[in-house]
């Protein structure tokens, strides 16, 4: 999981019961150690393809807080924690390496990719992260 930027909260993918193929995100309190209902994130179906669930694993992909706390990131994933389903979905161009924001607040980094927050546009590619 990741924590918030005051470390009162922290996200993390819930764990995948036999059968249940939607993969879920939940933030915990850890001030009231409980998990707010709803900040239970659920994935829509078709949001993280059958391709990467089989080769990384839906729960191999960490999610992140952004520098306001207000947006998460998982995977390919833009969440606003004050809206019910996902603002954006970035392209994903393989299904390797990690997704962080970048420290600038204003772009991600999916794999080798750099995208833009505001436009949600891709920036640039940078080959030496492919992978990571």
């Amino acid at each position: 999981g990741s924590f918030d930027g005051a470390g009162g909260r922290i996200v993390c993918p819930a764990s995948h019961p036999q059968g249940d193929p939607s993969p879920k995100l939940l933030i915990f309190d850890l001030n009231s150690a409980s998990v707010s209902p709803c900040l239970a994130l659920e994935a829509p179906r078709g949001a993280l393809g059958s391709t990467q669930l089989q080769l990384l694993g839906w729960g191999d992909q960490r999610a992140h807080f952004g520098h306001g706390d207000t947006l998460v990131l998982w995977g390919s994933l833009l969440w606003d924690l004050r809206m019910p389903t996902p603002i954006h979905r970035f392209d994903r161009f393989t299904d390797a390496g990690r997704s962080r924001f970048h420290p600038n607040g204003l772009e991600i980094l999916l794999n080798s990719e750099v995208w833009d927050l505001r436009t949600h546009k891709l920036l640039r590619t940078v080959p030496s992260l492919d992978g990571t």
